[in-house]
């Protein structure tokens, strides 16, 4: 356990709190089949030998090379705030920037064509030594660049590839799409942060990774990447659904009853992050040796502190306000803490849903999972033990003067 994870404790643990009703998550058949899963691994070690390859910075400027290529566009009619809104459309090879070194192609990837990531992570990974490590199996492919002086990054690595042979065997015993992953991963300091002097939540505070279906998987933060890799993978192998969907309108038009948001939410993100909680917890009970029943309580207690975090970002003074709220969002906050938090609380109800539709949430399947949904965030407007919590947290977060990781952290998750 962190010190991060240490110091999120201090916090929720001020209060106490229990679940409407006693939960045995050892006894649910989806958890158990996880589980089963999960146990296989036990003591794993990938014994295949890899090189680690030493990458040099780019450059010691203060800002990214994307202020340069701004500055080498002549008669350039945008400001720099509207060029870089468009820099993932950048033609890179017409202008004299060197990004071009083999050994960083496919973390340029990362860095220049994915608007989901910032300024700040494209220079953190220009302005460092980065260790290199690239694993070609049958399996699997994966690509890491990791700041130079990382002590632990092969037990890093052994854990990042553990997780990645549990979610092929996920995929495969819940017959999912299956096939070999191509996962790029940056593992760089930046956190994710709430910024008081922001207007509209961003990528920069709450995305972590992406996924091009049929293409890649990406991670950007050290930060919750295990469990970042699962959410991932779980967009990867096709086992949540995907806007195009033709019954994704059924959920959109669902939420627009109950909640106000300006900007995006992508409504599957509920799916997928509830799925990967549960999957996430599964690796971390077995992990720690851990009773996950104790460990989920923990997290419930979490995301209900990160929703009184939420609350008072947009000036709210308690738990109903979650309802009333204009989640103003460039990115789906309100389907990554909010909606997800109730899915989790209700996690017998979700288990159900899987244990009688599958694992994969598709065509008129969503429409079920809309209507579980719905009953959800109904049930959860008058739950009281949430609305207590809540509040008590919210209370704690107001009084709050320092400026401080517990007050500021946009984690997911705890642990």
């Amino acid at each position: 356990m962190n010190k991060y994870t240490n110091k999120i404790l201090d916090v929720i643990n001020k209060f106490d709190f229990e679940l409407d009703k006693p939960i045995q998550l050892h006894n649910n058949d989806i958890i158990k089949k996880i589980m089963k899963i999960i146990d296989t691994y036990d003591n794993f070690i990938y014994n295949s030998t890899y090189d680690i390859k030493k990458i040099k910075k780019l450059h010691d400027k203060k800002y990214p090379l994307v202020y340069k290529a701004y500055k080498k566009t002549e008669k350039n009619p945008m400001s720099f705030l509207e060029f870089i809104q468009n820099q993932h459309e950048i033609n890179w090879d017409s202008i004299d920037i060197n990004i071009d070194d083999e050994d960083r192609s496919e973390l340029n990837k990362i860095l220049y064509n994915n608007s989901f990531v910032s300024l700040d992570i494209q220079h953190h990974a220009e302005t460092v030594d980065l260790d290199y490590i690239r694993i070609l199996t049958d399996e699997f492919e994966l690509f890491v660049y990791s700041p130079e002086g990382n002590e632990n990054i092969k037990s890093d690595i052994n854990e990042i590839i553990k997780i990645i042979k549990i979610m092929i065997d996920i995929s495969k015993e819940f017959e999912c799409k299956n096939k070999k992953p191509h996962i790029i991963m940056f593992l760089g300091k930046q956190k994710k942060y709430l910024d008081n002097n922001i207007d509209i939540f961003t990528c920069e505070h709450v995305n972590s990774g992406s996924t091009y279906l049929e293409n890649y998987v990406s991670l950007w933060r050290y930060e919750e990447h295990k469990k970042v890799l699962i959410h991932e993978l779980v967009h990867y192998y096709n086992i949540d659904f995907f806007h195009t969907d033709p019954y994704y309108y059924t959920i959109d038009k669902m939420l627009e009853k109950h909640f106000t948001v300006t900007g995006v939410n992508r409504p599957n993100e509920i799916y997928t992050e509830s799925l990967t909680v549960i999957i996430y917890l599964c690796y971390y009970s077995n992990l720690l040796n851990d009773d996950i029943n104790k460990l989920f309580l923990t997290e419930v207690k979490f995301m209900i502190f990160q929703m009184a975090k939420i609350i008072n970002y947009y000036n709210g003074n308690s738990y109903d306000q979650l309802f009333t709220i204009n989640y103003k969002q460039k990115t789906s906050v309100l389907s990554y803490y909010i909606l997800k938090t109730f899915i989790i609380y209700n996690i017998e109800l979700f288990t159900e849903y899987i244990i009688k539709n599958g694992l994969q949430c598709k065509n008129n399947k969503i429409e079920i999972f809309s209507e579980l949904l719905e009953d959800v965030i109904i049930k959860m407007k008058d739950n009281k033990n949430m609305k207590n919590l809540c509040d008590s947290y919210l209370d704690i977060i107001k009084k709050n003067k320092d400026d401080i990781f517990i007050f500021k952290t946009m984690r997911m998750t705890c642990q």
